[in-house]
């Protein structure tokens, strides 16, 4: 029986949580079906995206700026 954890050090955020996220958020931008192929990593990133600091960051700022890259970047830019 395989234990679920809601972060990768178990209950509690470490700061690898906030790197693993923003790159399943990279890869679900570049690879369409990357949530539906991966479940256990798209509840992982929701788990992180609930955090309090984390959903307003989301809210407020990610989603109008979505760069994952600098601007020397072919992609998404």
């Amino acid at each position: 029986h395989k234990v679920q954890k809601k972060f990768l050090a178990g209950d509690d955020v470490v700061w690898l949580d906030f790197y693993l996220y923003e790159l399943i958020q990279l890869m679900a931008f570049l690879i369409p079906d990357f949530k539906t192929d991966y479940p256990t990593l798209d509840a992982y990133q929701k788990n992180v995206g609930e955090l309090p600091k984390v959903k307003e960051y989301v809210e407020t700022s990610f989603e109008t700026a979505r760069t994952f890259n600098n601007k020397s970047a072919k992609v998404n830019n």
